[in-house]
């Protein structure tokens, strides 16, 4: 309707897909801007769902907006890359190994499409070599969405026999 707005949109998507498919356990993240009138800005919203688990869990909870990046499913992958580490040390103790910050206030909308397809297909391609099930894979759609509209960056091409 012409009242929804990101803070009702992902409830309403859950409730259609749970319909549809109620035993479905799938995840998606909803995501998109609100016009805060206390601040005159638009504010980011990013939401977790999951039909299934009928999980609708906004992600950024912070009082000011921090840009980053949210993942879910087979998370093992890109943790690894991007958060710190336990190592064992020579004393047996764990310790701490930090990564390189990724600069995400710094990205340009450039660096973040390349960076969801780089993160999307390095957990495709580790997946594939690891024994392990095969359930992540399959062509990359990229979706776009500015206060300008949406536009589709990469989008897989649907055809029959």
């Amino acid at each position: 309707t012409n009242e929804d707005n990101i803070t009702t949109i992902p409830k309403k998507l859950v409730e259609f897909f749970k319909k549809l498919f109620p035993n479905a356990d799938t995840g998606f993240h909803v995501t998109g801007y609100r016009k805060e009138k206390e601040r005159k800005a638009s504010e980011p919203y990013i939401y977790h769902c999951h039909i299934l688990k009928n999980i609708i869990e906004q992600r950024n909870v912070t009082p000011y907006p921090r840009y980053g990046a949210t993942w879910s499913g087979q998370i093992d992958v890109l943790t690894g890359i991007l958060q710190p580490s336990l190592l064992p040390s020579t004393e047996g103790k764990a310790v701490t190994m930090q990564k390189p910050p990724v600069i995400w206030d710094a990205m340009a909308l450039q660096d973040a499409i390349d960076f969801s397809i780089y993160a999307i297909r390095t957990t495709i391609d580790t997946i594939r070599f690891q024994a392990r099930p095969k359930n992540v894979g399959g062509p990359i759609d990229v979706l776009v969405i500015t206060t300008d509209g949406a536009k589709w960056i990469q989008k897989k091409e649907l055809k029959g026999e």
